[in-house]
């Protein structure tokens, strides 16, 4: 699995951490992307998982072209959403569009 986290908040360092554990013993995870918009915070959960797998990206959620750039690049077999719900819409329909998984760690707001 080559995994595109979206969001380097407190979600995705604990959703970066639960996989760095459950993966340790296991090769089901090839690659996991951190993403955040602050370049910055990416690269902290980064170092603080100390895994050669995990690699920092910077990115906008908002930015669809942006999004599909990252999956290219990095060959992603799954987006994981761990941004504020406004995203929601966006990187689901990106996914969607590009035909990879999409995880999402909480729910689209109603309208």
């Amino acid at each position: 699995m080559r995994l595109l986290l979206i969001g380097g908040g407190g979600v995705g360092q604990s959703a970066a951490m639960i996989i760095k554990r459950a993966g340790k013993d296991a090769d089901w995870l090839e690659k996991m992307v951190l993403s955040d918009y602050d370049l910055g915070r990416a690269e902290q959960v980064a170092k603080l998982v100390d895994d050669p797998r995990f690699v920092p990206e910077k990115i906008n959620a908002r930015d669809a072209e942006n999004i599909k750039a990252l999956v290219k690049k990095h060959d992603i077999t799954y987006i994981m959403n761990a941004v504020e719900p406004e995203f929601n819409e966006n990187i689901f329909d990106t996914a969607l569009e590009l035909g990879v998984g999409y995880i999402d760690c909480a729910m689209t707001l109603s309208k």
